[in-house]
């Protein structure tokens, strides 16, 4: 039996919540008057690239640990995407190279480029490729770096609101350290979520990508067409 530090359907709800609150913002705009060390592109809720820009909304263990950590981006051309990093400082706190350093981040040329560069540390992945079928992935971050057994939670849902329907509801079990995942979108009815451990004593700012070779498993879901719903292949 696992003592799970979050309700599942609370941070399922808050990710819902920040989607219909972000669904339909209007462009932000530079930051024209800079206090200290803030950076123009980066504003309290919102990135502004060269071309395009996103719109972000955090949650940490802060100010509640039933939702737990977790946070949204809405791209400008209506892409969402979800992570599960502490912003316990912010989205700025893990950007390469820090906004704050001597010498600032350039300002990204377009979401791609953010999500490659500066934010490449902070755990975004794509929930939806056309707003039609999701894929959230729900998992305690608590204990954060000790090995050992840890849950997560596999959602794949189509529709809104009254018309939402559950394709997947799995909960899964996988050994590691640090647990995150790469979702990749196949076609409209299929997807593949990579799982792998970032290891001990180690966080995504300070291990180099190539962790993602530590690869625990991968789950490989279709949609099948005769039940319509989403099924796991082997």
């Amino acid at each position: 039996m696992f003592n799970d530090s979050f309700n599942v359907n609370r941070q399922r709800q808050w990710i819902q919540n920040a989607v219909a609150e972000m669904a339909n913002l209007p462009m932000p705009t530079l930051n024209t008057n800079l206090i200290g060390h803030e950076v123009a592109w980066i504003l309290p809720q919102a990135l502004v690239f060269s071309n395009g820009w996103a719109a972000y909304k955090t949650h940490t263990i802060h100010e509640g640990n039933d939702v737990g950590d977790v946070a949204v981006l809405r791209t400008s051309d209506g892409l969402f995407y979800v992570s599960h990093t502490h912003f316990c400082a912010g989205i700025t706190g893990l950007m390469e190279p820090s906004p704050y350093d001597e010498e600032p981040c350039a300002q990204p040329a377009d979401a791609g480029n953010f999500l490659a560069g500066v934010g490449r540390f902070q755990g975004w992945n794509l929930a939806s490729q056309d707003n039609r079928l999701w894929c959230v992935i729900n998992l305690a971050r608590e204990p954060r770096y000790s090995p050992g057994k840890k849950p997560f939670w596999v959602w794949i849902t189509k529709g809104k609101g009254t018309n939402q329907v559950t394709l997947v509801d799995r909960r899964y079990v996988v050994t590691g350290n640090y647990v995150s995942w790469s979702t990749h979108w196949l076609t409209n009815d299929g997807l593949v979520i990579d799982v792998y451990d970032y290891g001990k004593d180690r966080t995504p700012r300070i291990y180099p990508e190539s962790v993602k070779s530590n690869h625990i498993t991968s789950l490989t879901f279709q949609w099948d067409k005769q039940t319509d719903k989403f099924v796991e292949k082997d």
